[in-house]
């Protein structure tokens, strides 16, 4: 299960492979721009869970992220979803998502999987 909500909220099962795009609706993103997703502890931004750069290879309007397994694989096996807290930067300089004051933090929530059993 993948889902992005209207308030930027980010719903994925913990393991699972997702894409998704960031689209720039002003012209289109530069070859090399960089996007660094970062997930956090809910209401602790100093204790990184999760971080992540992505590079740009096409001069086009569209970027997009993907979340490999075992980029979601960051934390325990989890019992029921978690709440963490995620921002996505472009090239070090602009949040593009992330807490503020309108809107405050943008969650991203994980579900429960079962555990790989070899």
């Amino acid at each position: 299960m993948f889902k992005i909500e209207n308030d930027k909220t980010m719903k994925i099962s913990r393991g699972e492979r997702r894409t998704f795009k960031i689209v720039n609706k002003n012209g289109n993103f530069n070859i090399g721009d960089t996007f660094r997703l970062t997930i956090v502890e809910k209401k602790h931004y100093e204790n990184v869970k999760f971080q992540k750069t992505y590079v740009n290879t096409r001069d086009t309007n569209e970027m997009h992220i993907t979340l490999e397994p075992e980029d979601t694989m960051f934390c325990d096996v989890i019992c029921k979803e978690k709440e963490y807290w995620y921002e996505i930067k472009y090239n070090d300089t602009q949040i593009l998502v992330g807490y503020d004051e309108e809107d405050g933090e943008k969650e991203f929530v994980l579900f429960p999987t079962a555990n790989i059993v070899e």
